[in-house]
């Protein structure tokens, strides 16, 4: 009965979502904070509630508890642990699993596990706030980029962050996709406000956290010489944004401790 009420909340929020933006699509120019004043009362629950749909923040702990006392989590999956809840919470898929994430994201795993003291409620609810904190920042970013590109801005925000794939992936499931995600709407929004080379940075930094990320590094170097741009230019400036991208990543791995993986 539990999961029928899951999923059927699921299907009503996706319905009710839908039905928003049709709504938002025939009055346009609706304040932002009137849509995040409806995205927070969806999300509230799902802050509240336990994990559902993934296991991975307990395998977030595990490595940050691994990484805290120092120990490589490229080298090792939680296992390590022993007969801890930071182990025994993650499961027998990620005991001998390294971590397949960057230094970005196991460097603040690693932070979060001190700030806790080591325990375990108070390191997933840290967890789970640094995640949140990643979609308030795709929030920030989102009516920029929206009014660059000639949209609307609640409209935008609310397919950003409003969805029911995101409210269930970033806030329920509590995955670190959402930093990766916030880390590359700040550096496509700064990019355009400030400077391209910030805007690298930014995205280095969320290829710290998952790979697929560094994709965006080629985006960002193929536009960066400008619309008329030549093709010699546009590999130019592209191996540039490359290059930048890998001092940072190699900064942050230094810096850290963590190194490369």
């Amino acid at each position: 009965m539990a999961v029928l009420g899951i999923y059927g909340g699921l299907v009503l929020l996706t319905a009710t979502w839908i039905s928003l933006l049709r709504t938002i699509s025939r009055h346009r120019g609706l304040p932002v904070r009137r849509v995040l004043g409806v995205i927070v009362v969806w999300a509230l629950p799902l802050m509240l509630a336990p994990p559902f749909f993934s296991r991975d923040i307990y395998n977030y702990a595990g490595q940050g508890e691994m990484v805290s006392h120092h120990i490589d989590p490229y080298a090792y999956g939680p296992g390590v642990l022993g007969g801890t809840s930071f182990n025994t919470l993650a499961g027998p898929l990620w005991a001998s699993t390294p971590a397949p994430y960057g230094p970005t994201f196991l460097w603040l795993d690693g932070t979060a596990a001190d700030l806790s003291g080591h325990g375990i409620l108070a390191d997933l609810a840290l967890l789970r706030l640094i995640e949140l904190g990643g979609i308030a920042l795709v929030v920030a970013g989102l009516p920029t980029l929206a009014r660059e590109a000639g949209r609307d801005p609640a409209e935008v925000v609310l397919l950003g962050v409003g969805s029911s794939l995101v409210l269930t992936t970033f806030v329920a499931g509590a995955h670190n996709d959402a930093l990766m995600v916030r880390l590359l709407v700040a550096e496509l929004a700064v990019a355009r406000r400030i400077g391209t080379v910030p805007g690298i940075v930014l995205c280095a930094l969320a290829a710290g956290v998952k790979a697929p990320a560094a994709l965006a590094v080629l985006f960002i170097g193929w536009n960066w010489a400008g619309p008329k741009a030549t093709t010699r230019a546009r590999i130019f400036h592209t191996l540039g944004a490359g290059a930048i991208s890998l001092a940072t990543l190699s900064a942050l791995s230094q810096i850290s401790g963590i190194g490369w993986g």
